[in-house]
């Protein structure tokens, strides 16, 4: 992911794309609410129904997974809005490297780091979603062979 933002960061500098002061506190109140309810959403899945010993395993392996993802993402918004705040005390841009009008600065790096986790959060949805749906559908399928 940082990678990822790496390279984000270097379009939007190429692009000569700015942020709002007040978009890292966004980004990292959305992310706490995504944490939040992806992590409520994995425990309140219910895989004990599931008969199969195999199909049980998978899902509790991959539910462990997500879980793990999440958190690592929080972690990564918030040491990037942490270091955002840092870099921002009392308006004063601590670090940028200009080369032949390139001007990559860390606060939009910070930046891009909170976004990418946004989306990376999006993703992890959609993959509870899927285990959800897989869920759902075992469930059915060992309930209709009873």
């Amino acid at each position: 992911m940082l990678i990822i933002s790496l390279f984000g960061t270097i379009i939007i500098t190429l692009l000569n794309i700015n942020f709002d002061d007040h978009l890292p506190a966004i980004l990292f109140a959305v992310c706490g609410i995504f944490f939040s309810v992806g992590m409520s959403q994995i425990m309140t899945y219910d895989i004990s129904r599931i008969v199969n010993e195999k199909y049980f395993h998978s899902i509790k392996n991959s539910l462990h997974e997500i879980r793990k993802c999440f958190v690592m993402q929080f972690i990564c918004c918030g040491i990037a809005y942490l270091g955002y705040e840092i870099l921002t005390e009392n308006d004063k841009i601590i670090f940028a490297i200009t080369i032949k009008n390139f001007n990559f600065s860390l606060i939009r790096y910070l930046n891009v780091i909170l976004i990418c986790c946004l989306i990376y959060f999006v993703i992890n949805f959609q993959e509870l979603l899927r285990n959800k749906l897989e869920l759902d559908s075992k469930i059915r399928q060992e309930n209709l062979d009873e």
